[in-house]
């Protein structure tokens, strides 16, 4: 048995209107190709010098009766795109101080152009030393990159 369906008198929805496509642009050798050619190196220069910085870490860094320090060394801000903007060294962010330690900090910048050491900037041949004489946490807020930004803790009396 075969079974029709009723016939119905409602129209069909119009069709949906159609999208044109755009034709496809064909790049062409030009100025505008040289330079995204000229920036793509730009970049991936700058990101070997980052890589180079962070790689270099053949810095001072030393515990002694004196503490805790660091040397920037010379020569530093050569490769950095921006030394006073750019931490020449990495310093960690968490720095702790056992009870009978010396709680010194000390930073030197033995280049001969100001650097940043992760919240501290330093001119030539400048050094910066911090005594923590009382036990606590120390907050150092890196506005340049927070994320280097150095907390301290001193443990035990003092």
């Amino acid at each position: 048995m075969v079974t029709s369906l009723p016939s119905t008198s409602a129209s069909l929805p119009p069709p949906a209107p159609t999208t044109r496509i755009a034709p496809e642009r064909r790049i062409e050798p030009g100025r505008s190709n040289i330079f995204a050619v000229a920036g793509g190196l730009l970049a991936l220069m700058i990101l070997l010098m980052a890589v180079q910085a962070v790689a270099r870490h053949d810095l001072e860094t030393t515990t002694s009766e004196g503490g805790l320090s660091f040397v920037i060394p010379l020569g530093a801000s050569a490769t950095l795109a921006n030394p006073a903007m750019d931490s020449a060294i990495a310093i960690p962010t968490r720095i702790v101080f056992k009870d009978g330690e010396p709680a010194v900090l000390t930073i030197r910048n033995a280049d001969t152009a100001p650097n940043r050491a992760g919240p501290w900037v330093l001119g030539p041949g400048q050094t910066y030393t911090v005594r923590f004489d009382q036990p606590g946490t120390y907050a150092y807020a890196c506005t340049m990159n927070p994320a280097e930004s150095v907390t301290v803790i001193v443990e035990g009396a003092r």
